[in-house]
């Protein structure tokens, strides 16, 4: 029996069914204007995917979610904005020298 952590590490969401066991895929619906007796049209129906945050993620307080986001936006500063800063300096050369 598969867990939600096997299905999470094989990169499968939770609702999402084993590739060619969906027959909505080549399904389509049609809707005329003012026809009740039609189908909605669902996200499901559609064949669109919907995404739901991990487990853990949810039930995560507002706190703790701002706090592990701050983090997650420091470290992600620290590692590209010295790149970027880089690559500035970098393009100011390359277009002082294309002048010179």
């Amino acid at each position: 029996m598969e867990t939600t952590g096997d299905k999470f590490e094989k990169g499968r969401a939770s609702g999402d069914l084993e590739s060619g066991s969906d027959n909505t895929k080549n399904q389509h619906i049609h809707a005329e204007e003012g026809d009740t007796n039609a189908p909605a049209l669902t996200a499901a129906a559609l064949g669109a995917r919907t995404f739901e945050a991990p487990e853990w993620i949810r039930n995560l307080s507002l706190e703790e979610r701002h706090s592990i986001e701050a983090n997650l936006k420091r470290k992600l500063d620290i590692r590209l904005m010295p790149m970027i800063v880089i690559m500035y300096i970098m393009n100011y050369l390359d277009r002082v020298n294309r002048n010179s």
